[in-house]
């Protein structure tokens, strides 16, 4: 490396065979920890804040580590080069306006800032909670798309005045609920209808820079109060809209002038010092309250007494501080990457400067000076440096899992203080072995209670103590879990793998002879009591978002409701108007419908494009074709269609000797032929539910008529349908009129199902003893919504704990105790061929009075 005259930094020899004491080098494990050795290096040398210096070589990055770090410890920091407004609450609201726009209005994107709390409305509304101001957004299920918002609000403003009394609403919590709503309605509608007002129209006419600035300064007019350099950085931020509203009102398309903002908002604050004054001049907008903004701090260059001072290698030095820092010294990040220009190669521009000059000589800078600047400012530097210097660098980068190198320079540092101008990169690395880390090297060292907590719990061997109980017993909930995790690797049953037994009742759910259930209901207790515990028992449901997907317009579960409520409306309006299936016109009143419930759902799930909306509309339309296809083949002659059963009290069936209220609705309900000697006998029926998915794993292999619990609809609907109709039903099928399904029907006779009803009572008989374990499959959790809650990870689909549990506990040769698992290995048992085993009962380990 070339030596720069007059720096000591490369003029080992001066010293004459001596050290520089006053230099010394270290690494650590992350940048984090790289400052956090700053401040415990400064602490161990008795220095005041404004007596540090901290020179970094990517002053951006360190800065925002740092910000986050120094704002946590409260120590108070200035910032050579500013601090990125993004790091403030009207920068972060101005990044979303922005990230709200180009996801096409995307709600989550608002919610984010409602949640928050960087948003706050004015008037009647300003005392709402953030939270509760998000979930009222959320409720209104906007999804995505400009003009959904503001009619969303108001459909429910309306809705109030339709508002009834929930079971246990007294008339005063009834109406202090309803105001609670007007007042969360009230907040949105200031909030939302002031950004949207105030935003250039979607029409695509061409706007200009200003106009784009009054959406975004609608935005920071409602921007909650917050920090000394929050209000700094709004105070910037107006300046500078101000000016774009006053200049910049050349037209141009929305992208472009979107742009153009954004890149004049791109600024860097310096945060007001202590003692700054408010500016008396500046005020809120107009017809808001006087809101004083704090004078901005001083120049962004200059460092302030009290104050720990960052500052870029460049500008390093000039506060004359006598401990200074020199931090992220790392061969990728210094001198840094010598990336020829792609626009303008080094060989064009060698041959531009010699046509430019008479004697040749080369004018254009090269890739490779930018490298030897670099290097010549880092020396300039470390020669106007007093005091001690440290040098430093991150030794690992944990986005591409890999250890990174120190710079040249850092080698040199080292040889200064070792008196040595022949030592290596070897002996630097045998020199800074230890790392700095989230453990400080010494008790002295410690900077915060984390500090304390890692020196306490460290051996010197590099290991820790086990330090769990004392986590828990700090952490309750953290507790809580791990004492979850530690049930589940024992096979011992308990209440975290869902065994809750009859003495504990808090939620009073295993008392299911007064709550109507679905035939769904049921069969999510066939296949996972852990699921049916969540969902039906204590009722959590998971959030139902619409989600932009540029690929798909209606999800799986809206589009079968669609074609379910087309086959209902089809087969009806046939009737009524005498069509006959064999005519043109029942396919074309099928398709008629089809379009007609789309342009409904379109109103309630907006589409990401028309051409997604036709492909699937068109799929759909295909999907009706094949319906009238079976219903031609078929002739069936239907009695019913849609037939609802159960109110909020829901319909009693008996069930194996077990009354049980069920609710839903059936597809279909045909007439069947039916005689008996000695006289004709009621014509028996046949039950019919569309299914407009595949025909899946389940169906096409042999899973038994009950699929091991998971399959009851058939049971259920047969048991409704005689109670409603007064009539036998001798078969039951399963039609999948569409597409993927190919028209196929899988029937079960009704003696193939007559032992279902105790097959429904030994479940019910295991949730009312309190018995609510994981499935013992991991295929029921393919599409379960609890996966957060039993601890799978969506990403790599790892292990369910609590099904593992159960599985182990499943096998034939695990312990025959009574583990709370007799119900579930009663449904798993029972093919259908024969009834099955005597149904279970409360009497297992967890029953009253058991121990």
């Amino acid at each position: 490396m070339e030596a720069a005259p007059g720096s000591p930094l490369h003029d080992v020899d001066a010293l004459g065979g001596g050290r520089a004491e006053h230099v010394e080098a270290y690494r650590a494990a992350s940048m984090y920890d790289e400052l956090r050795g700053v401040l415990r290096r400064a602490l161990s040398c008795g220095a005041r804040w404004d007596e540090v210096e901290i020179v970094a070589s990517e002053p951006m990055a360190y800065g925002s580590a740092l910000h986050a770090l120094a704002e946590s410890l409260g120590i108070p920091v200035t910032f050579a080069a500013g601090l990125p407004v993004e790091r403030t609450r009207p920068g972060r609201v101005v990044a979303a306006y922005f990230r709200w726009i180009e996801e096409r209005f995307a709600e989550p994107v608002f919610r984010s800032l409602l949640e928050a709390g960087d948003l706050r409305a004015r008037g009647k509304g300003r005392d709402v909670l953030p939270r509760r101001l998000a979930e009222a957004l959320r409720r209104l299920r906007i999804g995505y798309r400009r003009d959904r918002y503001m009619p969303a609000v108001r459909r429910a403003q309306a809705s109030l005045q339709r508002m009834t009394p929930r079971r246990y609403d007294s008339a005063e919590s009834f109406e202090r609920r309803k105001e609670h709503r007007a007042r969360e309605l009230s907040a949105l509608e200031d909030v939302l209808g002031a950004v949207l007002r105030a935003m250039p129209p979607e029409d695509g006419s061409r706007v200009s820079p200003a106009d784009v600035a009054k959406g975004v300064r609608s935005l920071l007019d409602r921007v909650a109060d917050g920090t000394a350099a929050d209000d700094a950085a709004l105070q910037e931020l107006l300046r500078r809209l101000d000016r774009i509203e006053a200049e910049l009102d050349r037209a141009m398309d929305f992208a472009s002038a979107a742009a153009v903002v954004r890149g004049f908002l791109a600024v860097r604050v310096a945060p007001p010092l202590a003692g700054d004054q408010a500016d008396p001049l500046s005020s809120g907008a107009a017809g808001s309250p006087a809101r004083p903004l704090p004078v901005a701090g001083q120049a962004p260059w200059t460092s302030a007494p009290g104050h720990l001072h960052l500052s870029s290698l460049e500008h390093g030095g000039l506060s004359g501080r006598p401990f200074t820092f020199v931090v992220g010294m790392d061969a990728g990040s210094f001198p840094g990457p010598s990336y020829e220009d792609p626009l303008l190669s080094d060989t064009d521009r060698r041959r531009l400067g010699a046509a430019a000059s008479s004697d040749g000589r080369l004018d254009l800078r090269l890739a490779a000076d930018t490298v030897q600047e670099r290097r010549f400012l880092f020396a300039e530097l470390f020669g106007r440096l007093r005091g001690r210097v440290w040098v430093s660098y991150a030794s690992w980068e944990p986005a591409q899992a890999r250890e990174l190198a120190p710079a040249a320079e850092v080698l040199q540092v080292f040889r200064l203080a070792a008196g040595d101008p022949g030592r290596s990169f070897s002996d630097l690395a045998e020199h800074l072995s230890e790392p700095e880390s989230r453990v400080p090297a010494a008790a002295d060292l410690r900077l915060d209670p984390e500090d304390a907590w890692f020196h306490a719990i460290a051996q010197a061997d590099g290991g820790f103590r086990r330090a769990r109980d004392a986590v828990g017993r700090a952490y309750p909930r953290l507790g809580d879990g791990m004492a979850v995790a530690k049930a589940l690797s024992s096979p011992a049953p308990s209440v975290h793998a869902g065994m809750l037994g009859g003495r504990r009742r808090p939620f009073e759910f295993q008392d299911l002879s007064g709550r109507p259930l679905s035939a769904g209901a049921l069969e999510g207790l066939g296949a996972c009591p852990r699921r049916f515990l969540f969902r039906t028992a204590l009722r959590i449901y998971p959030p139902d978002d619409p989600e932009f997907d540029p690929h798909r317009w209606l999800n799986p579960l809206n589009r079968g409701n669609l074609l379910h409520r087309v086959f209902k409306r089809t087969l009806c309006q046939a009737r009524d108007q005498g069509v006959p299936p064999e005519d043109d016109a029942f396919l074309e009143l099928a398709l008629r419908l089809v379009d007609e419930e789309s342009r409904c759902a379109l109103a309630e799930t907006p589409s990401p494009s028309d051409a997604v909306r036709r492909w699937e509309q068109e799929a759909m339309r295909a999907d009706a074709k094949l319906f009238v296809d079976m219903i031609r083949d078929r002739r069936p002659a239907w009695r019913e269609a849609e037939l609802p059963f159960g109110d909020d009290d829901g319909l009693e069936i008996d069930f194996g000797g077990r009354a049980v209220r069920m609710r839903g609705a059936i597809d279909r309900v045909d007439d069947l032929g039916g005689s008996a000697a000695g006289g004709p006998e009621p014509r028996s029926l046949r039950v019919v539910d569309y299914k407009t998915g595949t025909v899946h794993a389940r169906w096409a292999r042999d899973h038994g008529v009950y699929d091991g619990g998971r399959r009851l609809q058939h049971v259920v609907y047969a048991a409704v349908a005689e109670a409603l109709l007064g009539r036998p039903v001798e078969q039951v099928e399963y039609q999948f009129p569409t597409r993927r399904g190919g028209n196929e029907v899988r029937a079960y006779g009704a003696e193939e199902i007559e032992d279902g009803g105790q097959l429904v009572a030994a479940l019910l008989d295991g949730a009312e003893a309190g018995w609510f374990p994981a499935t013992d499959d991991s295929g029921d959790c393919r599409f379960c919504d609890y996966k957060p809650a039993c601890g799978v990870r969506e990403h790599d689909g790892g292990p369910c704990k609590p099904v593992e549990w159960t599985k182990s506990r499943m096998r034939d040769d695990a312990p025959s105790v009574d583990d709370g698992l007799a119900a579930l290995r009663v449904v798993r048992s029972t093919s259908g061929k024969s009834p099955p085993a005597a149904r279970t009962t409360a009497a297992g380990p967890f029953a009253a009075g058991a121990s």
